[in-house]
């Protein structure tokens, strides 16, 4: 187990080798999510643009509005999370 101190900004630094290990440089952004009382960061998944056109144009053929794939998108993803994390 490491350690890292909060800065007085609420920031925190990664250890090098845990940077290096995933691959984690200046543009990646992290995820933060809590358990309990811990404390999760993670890699955060992002939706390739060819897969989004793909999806609104199903959502236009469905007639399903953006806020109602917004919704189903939060709801999955809550889903996976729980699968992955439990609940």
């Amino acid at each position: 187990m490491t350690h890292v101190n909060v800065n007085i900004h609420g920031q925190i630094t990664l250890p090098a080798f845990i940077r290096k290990k995933h691959r984690i440089g200046t543009s990646t952004v992290l995820e933060v999510a809590e358990r309990d009382s811990e404390i999760i960061l993670r890699k955060a998944a992002f939706v390739k643009e060819d897969v989004l056109k793909e999806l609104e144009a199903l959502a236009k053929q469905r007639h399903i509005t953006q806020k109602d794939v917004v919704k189903i998108c939060r709801e999955i993803g809550r889903k996976v999370y729980a699968e992955q994390y439990g609940e």
